[in-house]
């Protein structure tokens, strides 16, 4: 069965296993495990259960399964915490108050300074969630950094998060010139760092590849996870079009129509085929069992597919009857998976 994206743009099929219905039974044991110990690690920062109104530590601990093949480590429990401490962060950016934008930015500047170990006055404690968010991450990338496996690493690393914060800089920027947009490859490229997802991907590598790397494969899967953080932004933008649109936000699609004078399906089929493009690239030395960072390429790939699928077949977050009885299959649903059912 083929699934159709937004604009009827189409995904491959393979992308269907990302449906946590059709997994192995130990696939979704390990998205159970991961939810757990979510749960356990959060019991310091409760703000991070809200998010999404409760539906994204249930999506992360699907990410993570995912991302790493129903295997549960150290580097699988320490990627979940991250990605949960980011969609914290991403509600933030959404504050509907207006001041998302320079809250988001400040919020990323003390994780900065928090993952090299600088203390930052950029978070009053007297903001909860914005201290929780800080904290939460801090803490969560304090043992990647601790072993990263070079000095090489955790420089690349901080460009990254630095990137971020100036990518949210520049996106404010953007905002404010008067009749300014950018051009889609402005955005797309922008957009590649302030999606957060290069931030964990790099973090899960950082920690776990091999000694002795040439420079070469260094860079490359850097650009890699860069490519990872674009796919992040096209996926998303395609599933947010109307969305956008109402609110005035800046989107891909819409900068593609403008510059392409093409239909918003021809812009979102194209963007899709960029995406895969890029997936298959990571697929292919992820399936070259020689290379030195082979099953981080995975990984990488694994994620990238899991955002992708589930951006655009299925926008935003919900859990379909098939899910939840995905998860009910595997074990009893916690406390907090029967909070949501209740809400959904």
């Amino acid at each position: 069965m083929r699934r159709k994206a937004s604009g009827n743009a189409t995904l491959r099929a393979a992308s269907d296993s990302t449906r946590p219905f059709l997994w192995s039974a130990h696939k979704r044991a390990a998205a159970l495990a991961i939810h757990r110990g979510l749960l356990d690690w959060a019991q310091d920062y409760p703000v991070l259960t809200k998010s999404r109104n409760g539906q994204a530590i249930l999506w992360t601990s699907l990410l993570t399964a995912y991302t790493f093949d129903g295997v549960v480590d150290q580097t699988a429990h320490e990627f979940a915490a991250q990605s949960l401490a980011l969609f914290m962060y991403d509600e933030v950016v959404d504050d509907p108050s207006g001041n998302g934008a320079m809250a988001a930015i400040d919020v990323m500047a003390a994780i900065r300074d928090a993952c090299v170990g600088r203390p930052s006055s950029s978070v009053n404690d007297e903001f909860e969630i914005e201290r929780q968010v800080v904290t939460a991450f801090a803490d969560a990338m304090s043992n990647p950094v601790r072993r990263s496996q070079s000095a090489r690493w955790t420089k690349d690393f901080h460009g990254i998060v630095e990137m971020t914060v100036k990518g949210h800089l520049l996106s404010e920027e953007w905002r404010k010139r008067e009749n300014f947009t950018p051009s889609l490859a402005e955005h797309l490229e922008n957009g590649s760092y302030t999606a957060g997802a290069p931030i964990v991907a790099f973090s899960a590598a950082m920690s776990t590849a091999p000694d002795g790397l040439s420079d070469a494969h260094h860079d490359d899967y850097l650009a890699a996870c860069l490519d990872l953080g674009w796919c992040v932004r096209a996926a998303n933008d395609i599933a947010g079009l109307a969305d956008d649109i109402r609110s005035g936000q800046t989107n891909a699609v819409s900068l593609g129509v403008k510059e392409s004078r093409s239909s918003e399906v021809w812009v979102a089929r194209s963007m899709l085929r960029d995406v895969h493009a890029r997936l298959d690239s990571m697929l292919a030395i992820a399936d070259d069992m020689s290379h030195p960072l082979a099953l981080q390429y995975r990984w990488l790939a694994n994620c990238t597919e899991f955002h992708v699928d589930w951006y655009v077949t299925k926008s935003g977050y919900s859990f379909s009857v098939e899910d939840w009885l995905a998860f009910e299959k595997s074990g009893p649903f916690s406390e907090a998976m029967l909070q949501v059912l209740v809400n959904t």
